[in-house]
């Protein structure tokens, strides 16, 4: 993919429903998330659902406080909302992948943890315009099939 068929792809993308719920959200609890508060973490944990996470909804009381807990233990590892991804130095990006680290493996419900796509969207949602949404299609190759990225915190970091 070269970087017009890649903005091309994005205009296409945010033209769909997932940038409307993305939207509503961003109108519904601001542009800066205070995952600490209860209902904010919530509607977050529903958006995801929205992104296709299938986080389970009779665990969100837990993931909501993992939620708290993650941005109380690495919210200073990010950088400030304004800076964009291509702004980043390496330390930021290091920073970056320690933020990811730690939500990373925390649980999401009782079966399984956030894991790379949930944790990625998160960041994604808090810092849109440093940390870009990473999903499963993302982390494969598309010329071949096969696993680009395995999702662990070097291949985000390798990504960014």
């Amino acid at each position: 993919m070269n970087l017009s068929q890649l903005a091309f792809a994005g205009y296409i993308y945010g033209r769909g429903a997932y940038d409307e719920s993305l939207n509503a959200l961003r109108a519904k609890i601001g542009t800066v998330p205070d995952l600490g508060r209860t209902e904010t973490a919530l509607a977050i944990l529903q958006w995801l659902n929205e992104w296709k996470c299938r986080l389970r909804e009779a665990d969100f009381g837990m993931a909501a406080r993992e939620l708290a807990n993650w941005q109380d233990s690495c919210g200073n590892l990010l950088p400030p909302v304004s800076t964009g991804l291509l702004e980043m130095r390496d330390a930021d990006l290091k920073c970056a992948a320690e933020a990811y680290a730690g939500l990373l493996n925390r649980k999401a419900d009782r079966r399984r943890s956030f894991g790379p796509t949930a944790t990625a969207k998160v960041l994604f949602f808090i810092r849109p315009k440093g940390f870009p949404p990473w999903d499963e299609a993302i982390r494969k190759d598309e010329k071949y099939g096969k696993r680009k990225y395995d999702g662990s915190v070097d291949s985000y970091l390798r990504f960014l």
